[in-house]
């Protein structure tokens, strides 16, 4: 479990931006093992105590995947707690929806691949485990983080400065990012490489992130993807304001990273104009390129 409690004046923003740095009291969990006694796994990720058509003797973990859980999530989903409880269960398998290519690199790293059942219909088991938060008072998150993303990080590239930028995915973001054309060119012509974790492999994902000597990342759910870059790497979270969770933070004080946070606009809608065309959200907001430069430039 992991609090933290400093007060922090945020990048952009309003007059009283230091009002909506998010959170100062954030906890992380850890994570527990559950058994259940000839359960079943669904496609869908959920678990079920009624018989199925399809049953197998043996025990798996089950572990949610899919297009509905990106990289990041999936990384700081059950994947750590299975895989300390993994040395108890030496004969367990994986079992669970199917996974993206990306989640299933990390499972080919982690050298789980071939223990890994991907169900297109639900399937009985003899002992179904599940990785679940723990209580508040539980153990904390910090041993089990730290153990998977030192398997996964690519080793860490000397003396080259390379900045990263991980936008919020398009088909997966809360709020439509109005000005994401824009703030895209400018990133490509101040050689900030762009990186697409849910649809580029694993492995490009990992080396992007080992080289990476700042990280701009605007997604709460992308905060996974932190443990896969150095310890001295510097992360700046963009957030609307008003909207800052406190995950990203929470995660860089566990992986002893330095985080500063900009506030984007708050998050608005566009009454008196049409929704771009494709647009799945009403409410968006916009980066200020300007304003985003120049805390860049400060850090």
């Amino acid at each position: 479990m992991q609090r933290l409690r400093a007060g922090i004046v945020p990048y952009g923003g309003g007059r009283r931006a230091a009002l909506f740095a998010g959170p100062r009291d954030v906890t992380i969990r850890g994570r527990e093992i559950v058994a259940h006694e000839n359960a079943a796994c669904l496609p869908d990720g959920r678990l079920s105590l009624e018989r199925v058509a399809e049953f197998q003797e043996g025990t798996v973990f089950a572990l949610p995947a899919g297009p509905a859980i990106s990289l990041g999530g999936f990384l700081t989903g059950s994947l750590p707690g299975i895989l300390a409880a993994l040395p108890y269960f030496p004969e367990a398998g994986l079992a669970g929806p199917r996974p993206t290519a990306a989640q299933m690199g990390v499972l080919a790293r982690l050298g789980l691949r071939e223990r890994h059942i991907a169900l297109d219909a639900p399937r009985g088991f003899s002992r179904v485990l599940e990785s679940r938060a723990a209580p508040a008072h539980g153990a904390p998150a910090e041993a089990d983080m730290l153990a998977l993303v030192q398997m996964l990080r690519d080793p860490a590239a000397v003396d080259v400065p390379e900045r990263v930028a991980i936008l919020p995915w398009v088909h997966k973001a809360g709020f439509a990012l109005r000005n994401r054309a824009s703030l895209c060119a400018w990133l490509r012509a101040r050689r900030v490489r762009l990186l697409e974790p849910e649809t580029a492999p694993f492995e490009a994902t990992a080396a992007g992130l080992s080289r990476a000597t700042q990280i701009i990342i605007a997604d709460a759910r992308d905060a996974g993807l932190l443990g896969l870059c150095s310890s001295d790497t510097r992360i700046l979270e963009i957030a609307p304001e008003g909207w800052a969770c406190g995950k990203i933070r929470a995660l860089c004080a566990t992986l002893g990273l330095e985080w500063r946070l900009f506030l984007a606009s708050a998050p608005s809608y566009p009454v008196l104009r049409p929704l771009p065309v494709g647009a799945v959200e009403a409410l968006g907001y916009e980066i200020p390129i300007a304003a985003l430069c120049r805390a860049l430039e400060s850090m």
